[in-house]
């Protein structure tokens, strides 16, 4: 049994002339006859396309592995199969192997027909290692697994057996066993070729009888290098105005993608208002607006989460029935009421917002776009109403381009889409201190980032680990060297922080600080928020007012 994946898509063009038939004709004016006396000629050209099919092949030369010699208090080998693997596929395939399957064998042992799982022969351990099946262990009868791989993929004559291991179980991600990874599609006749046996050590007490298990030979084509734009092209999304939809984005995509930094970025669009953002790779691993989110809550508007990042349906706390939500579980759609509308500060006020630590508000503070250098004073204080503002301008002809857009400001109770947000208070949280700190599955899990997409998490995780949950000091180490009195690094592709201050009655700190939103409760009145500046870098601060207005930068699920 084997499972066959072919995840790459090769296509070859190539365009034909066609030259069309010549039209003969001649008018003779004084006899008025026709005579083929010259030629008028004409081309065009037809596009002609072919898709040349990828193909991916394994094939065994047995179906089975039987060990016919084994005696008690002995150990054998079974026969050999040979896999052979044949692939066009430009970046070459990985071939693997695991034991077990969901239904009769969830299990690495091989079971005794009609017996009980202590009759069973024993896997060894997944990663150990012996050199002939007599030095398989002792205490238990124990079978493991050997692989030759006779031509290391380059034609050679290899004839030297790996040691006896023990195979992962079908359904254990985290241990991969690898029998031959290549670069190179296989573009020989024969193929690439691997042998493959089994051996078994049993006790003198060993039950006779029939053991058996199913092993699982798995071939993964390579895939080509992709952009973001190829791995939505690639999924089948569809485009909305010329851009694909940010509510398309999911794991597979970003995991198909590749290419990182200013290669993978591109523009997608939000179908909630059809506005347009920069998206791009980072080398953390995760996919990320890379624009601060400008998005519009309207309170007469109910979103759901075909739109909007609503994934919490419990109906209860922050996300409760009284706070505008609703789940339709027939067809797993969450909806959401807001219950303010996001103001304009050139035609409003956020008087009486101020100081209202629970209840969303957000500020369009107009389309002001990053120019020029950054300040390295404190405290620039730039009126909503003003004509100009010294670090930014009403253009998006500015040193970021459409990158340095502001975007809106939004409370944090506006930000994780609760309609009040007490909820999260000083008792909640896995220490009861109502901070999330230290556990971020006690997070939010709603926010007004667009579906597929999620506010960005702090945590007392380690920036230097892999998928760290501590994300915006995970990339100031990646792309900032880990400094914490320097931010220069972050204020340009591919990352292009924006020095927006936040709003408070007015904006503050506008072009000197850029204050961004996590999901990360501090306690019952603040969150856990990243401060970054010309001169300094504090990426999991803690207390982040609830009702000041920050900016978003979404991070994909």
């Amino acid at each position: 049994m084997w499972a066959l994946q072919q995840t790459f898509k090769q296509i070859v063009q190539s365009f034909l002339s066609l030259l069309a038939v010549t039209i003969l004709f001649c008018l003779l004016s004084l006899n008025y006859f026709l005579h083929p006396t010259s030629a008028l000629t004409y081309s065009e050209d037809i596009g002609v396309s072919f898709t040349f099919n990828p193909m991916l092949r394994l094939t065994l030369s047995s179906a089975d592995l039987s060990i016919y010699d084994l005696a008690p208090g002995s150990s054998a080998d079974s026969n050999t199969i040979t896999i052979n693997v044949l692939t066009n596929t430009t970046n070459g395939y990985t071939l693997n192997a695991s034991v077990g399957n969901n239904s009769t064998y969830n299990t690495r042992n091989l079971a005794l027909a009609g017996g009980t799982n202590n009759e069973g022969i024993t896997s060894v351990a997944y990663g150990t290692s012996y050199a002939t099946p007599s030095d398989l262990p002792s205490s238990n009868s124990n079978w493991a697994y050997a692989y030759l791989d006779e031509d290391d993929g380059h034609g050679g004559t290899n004839t030297t057996w790996s040691s006896y291991s023990g195979l992962p179980l079908y359904s254990d991600t985290t241990n991969i066993a690898t029998l031959r990874t290549t670069t190179t599609p296989v573009l020989n006749s024969t193929g690439d070729n691997i042998k493959f046996k089994i051996a078994a050590k049993a006790l003198s007490n060993q039950a006779a009888g029939t053991y058996t298990n199913v092993i699982n030979f798995t071939l993964v084509a390579t895939p080509v290098p992709t952009t973001l734009s190829d791995a939505f092209s690639y999924a089948g999304k569809e485009k909305l105005n010329g851009y694909y939809k940010l509510q398309d984005m999911n794991s597979e995509i970003c995991n198909n993608t590749e290419v990182v930094d200013e290669g993978s970025q591109m523009q997608a669009i939000d179908i909630r208002d059809h506005h347009v953002y920069w998206i791009t790779k980072l080398q953390d691993g995760h996919c990320w607006m890379t624009q601060n989110l400008d998005f519009n809550i309207d309170e007469n508007t109910t979103y759901t989460s075909l739109d909007t990042d609503l994934t919490d349906h419990s109906l209860t706390g922050a996300y409760s029935a009284a706070n505008g939500y609703s789940y339709d579980s027939t067809n797993d759609i969450i909806s959401w009421t807001p219950e303010r509308s996001t103001i304009d500060a050139r035609s409003g006020t956020i008087t009486g917002w101020e100081n209202d630590n629970y209840i969303p508000f957000s500020v369009d503070p107009g389309d002001w776009y990053a120019i020029g250098e950054w300040a390295s004073q404190p405290a620039t204080y730039c009126d909503y109403l003003a004509t100009s503002c010294t670090y930014f301008a009403q253009s998006p002809y500015a040193t970021n381009g459409t990158h340095g857009h502001v975007g809106n400001y939004y409370s944090w109770s506006a930000a994780i889409a609760a309609n009040n947000s007490e909820y999260y208070n000083n008792v909640y949280g896995p220490i009861g201190d109502g901070s999330t700190f230290t556990d971020i599955s006690y997070n939010p899990q709603n926010s007004v980032c667009p579906a597929g997409w999620r506010l960005p998490t702090i945590s007392s995780d380690s920036a230097d680990t892999n998928n760290s949950t501590n994300e915006f000091a995970r990339l100031n180490l990646l792309y900032n060297d880990g400094l914490t009195d320097s931010g220069v690094n972050l204020l340009s592709a591919p990352i292009f922080i924006t020095m927006s201050g936040y709003s408070h009655t007015n904006r503050i700190y506008a072009g000197t600080r850029g204050v961004y939103i996590s999901s990360t409760v501090a306690n019952d009145l603040h969150q856990r928020y990243p401060w970054i500046a010309f001169d300094m870098v504090d990426p999991d601060r803690l207390g982040g007012d609830r009702y000041a207005g920050h900016t978003i930068r979404c991070v994909a699920r």
